[in-house]
């Protein structure tokens, strides 16, 4: 199998837009031959993405780093006080013309790899973390999480926003102290959980400021792909289940590297629709064989550029009104128009908002459809009952009522979804209309 055929400039589009600010990044490949290569140029576009792996006779993995670093296409590692001695009393650095400039730190995730070949039990210690690191007062004040995903291999990624990273301006220390504070976490979780998957090469990793992940989206010599997990998917649902994979679940199996996702289970769009992803609208159709369908308008706003609406996804055990009257008032919100489909809830509120506010917003009510905002740049919103391929119906789509609101009333409104929706505000903005799509997952 030529893996470098899989990387279009589609792909590479997904995989680019799926790291975030990945021009501040480091890029590696592994190419059949073992040979492993940096980038040496700024990846700053999914064409130059693109052109770094093709320089791979056939790439076998891609890798992006963990940090963000002033010159990442220059970064060759630390290096600092790392020098060689000569009998003369001189010293040089291992790498000729060595600038402490190339190893600014900008910032860094805290990666946590966890792997066995029973993903069963990568789940379990997964879980253990993220329940830790939420319910810890301290950590959850200073780390949170970004990115979970199936790894492509025998194990999921874990990564966490650092939110109290070092400012000083000497990078030397900068660097150590982010390696110190990493090391904390890492013996506060080893000590407080017993955890079956982490070794001292985990360790090692979990402490490393210019350690590499594999790339979301990205395809490993298995012939599997790197995928975004949700992070409810991954706490509430099975690991199998989750991935899709062609795995007899007999009592004592294990997942063998031969085995791969089963692309059917990926979601397809008709109708001019932008949302080839998989987005499971309830329990039921997570847990059905048979195909089932749903239409669908992105939150994306039609004629106007990086303006959204919300679109909130909970489960109804989760669903708690008085967070989303709080969260009104909070970002000066105008009314909720609340939904129920299947399990969960969907709560909808049509003002404007640029993708780092609609972020905010999501993070905030812990909306179950924030990985999928992030990582796809936008986020669909269910407009009818789930339906089987024989066209009968699954669960019906029920309007459950209008969370009214003081604020933001005169604010700026998306007119497709309104008109949509048959609502009115006095300042509404946009085309007439948004595209209707059909998303289908088996």
């Amino acid at each position: 199998m030529n893996i470098k055929e899989y990387y279009t400039l589609e792909k590479c589009e997904k995989i680019f837009n799926a790291v975030e600010k990945s021009n501040w990044r480091i890029w590696k490949t592994k190419d059949i031959d073992g040979l492993c290569r940096q980038n040496g140029f700024i990846i700053s576009t999914a064409k130059k993405l693109q052109k770094f792996i093709r320089e791979c006779r056939n790439p076998q993995a891609l890798y992006v780093s963990v940090s963000q670093f002033l010159n990442p296409h220059k970064n060759k590692g630390f290096f600092a006080n790392r020098k060689v001695e000569t009998k003369g009393g001189h010293y040089f650095y291992p790498t000729y013309g060595y600038l402490n400039a190339d190893c600014i730190l900008l910032n860094s995730y805290y990666f946590i790899d966890i792997d066995d070949e029973n993903l069963t039990v990568v789940q379990e210690d997964g879980r253990k973390i993220i329940r830790y690191m939420e319910n810890h007062h301290v950590w959850k004040k200073e780390y949170k999480l970004r990115y979970i995903q199936f790894s492509g291999t025998k194990g999921i990624h874990l990564l966490y926003d650092y939110l109290n990273s070092s400012q000083t301006k000497d990078p030397t220390a900068r660097i150590r102290n982010e390696i110190d504070d990493k090391d904390d976490l890492t013996v506060d979780l080893l000590k407080n959980l017993d955890l079956k998957t982490i070794d001292k090469t985990h360790r090692s990793i979990m402490n490393n400021v210019f350690a590499v992940y594999a790339a979301p989206f990205s395809i490993k010599n298995s012939g599997r792909i790197v995928m975004p997990i949700d992070k409810y998917d991954f706490l509430i649902n099975d690991i199998y289940n989750i991935l899709s994979l062609k795995l007899a679940r007999t009592k004592g199996k294990t997942v063998s590297e031969g085995e791969s996702p089963d692309d059917k289970k990926v979601a397809r769009v008709e109708e001019q629709s932008s949302a080839p992803q998989l987005y499971l609208a309830g329990e039921r159709a997570s847990l059905s064989s048979l195909p089932i369908k749903f239409r669908f308008v992105d939150n994306m706003v039609d004629g106007l550029k990086n303006n959204y609406v919300t679109a909130i996804k909970k489960h109804k055990s989760r669903f708690n009104i008085r967070r989303l009257k709080d969260l009104q008032k909070l970002y000066n919100l105008s009314d909720f128009y609340i939904y129920s489909l299947g399990n969960y809830i969907y709560a909808y509120n049509f003002k404007l908002s640029d993708f780092p506010r609609q972020a905010k917003i999501l993070r905030r009510i812990k909306s179950e459809n924030l990985s999928f905002f992030m990582t796809r740049g936008h986020a669909p919103m269910p407009i009818s009952e789930i339906r089987y391929m024989d066209e009968s119906i699954g669960d019906d789509i029920n309007h459950v009522g209008i969370l009214k609101s003081n604020f933001g009333l005169e604010h700026g409104h998306s007119r497709p979804h309104c008109n949509l929706f048959k609502v009115n505000y006095k300042n509404m903005s946009g085309r007439e209309s948004n595209r209707v799509g059909t998303m289908m997952v088996s």
